[in-house]
């Protein structure tokens, strides 16, 4: 323990944070800058989902891209619901926070893990050109992405870009 004075001139005891309560603490803070990120990366998300949906109806739109886009749509709606939900009612905890970054995060990761099989159309090379550029922007650029852990970070990339290169 340090000593220091404080305003008035009184001595008093200052504890050394710890290397680990200054990681939580990090951490909770990029948890709580991702969550602010989160409407705005969802309504991305569900735009390039759009955008994937478009390019496909070109061609022919098979059942699987219309559960997909559901999908797509359906999961970010509630997990924005959920986040806004949990936010009015007091605030959020910071196991909370964390619940709603891996559950998202796993969602996009799985939803654009499928994307890759299903839009790309080695018949249509101009069109799996842009579909790529469109998933691994996107996936690149997802504002949860640094509220991760390393491995966390590296599974989520690799969940998508895996069969982005797969299908290629």
């Amino acid at each position: 323990m340090m000593s220091t004075e404080n305003l008035l001139g009184e001595a008093k005891d200052v504890e050394q944070p710890s290397p680990r309560s200054l990681k939580k603490s990090i951490k909770a803070e990029l948890e709580r800058h991702a969550l602010e990120n989160l409407g705005f990366g969802l309504s991305i998300s569900v735009l390039r989902g759009a955008i994937l949906f478009l390019l496909a109806g070109t061609g022919t739109l098979s059942p699987l891209h219309w559960i997909w886009f559901a999908g797509l749509c359906t999961s970010s709606l509630v997990v924005w619901l959920w986040k806004v939900r949990a936010a009015r009612s007091g605030g959020l905890t910071t196991s909370q926070s964390t619940a709603i970054v891996v559950t998202a995060s796993s969602l996009f990761a799985l939803l654009w893990g499928l994307a890759s099989p299903l839009f790309l159309n080695p018949e249509q090379p101009e069109i799996a050109v842009i579909s790529v550029a469109v998933i691994a922007t996107l996936s690149t650029a997802w504002p949860l992405n640094y509220a991760h852990s390393t491995l966390c970070r590296h599974l989520f990339l690799a969940a998508i870009l895996g069969p982005l290169l797969a299908s290629i």
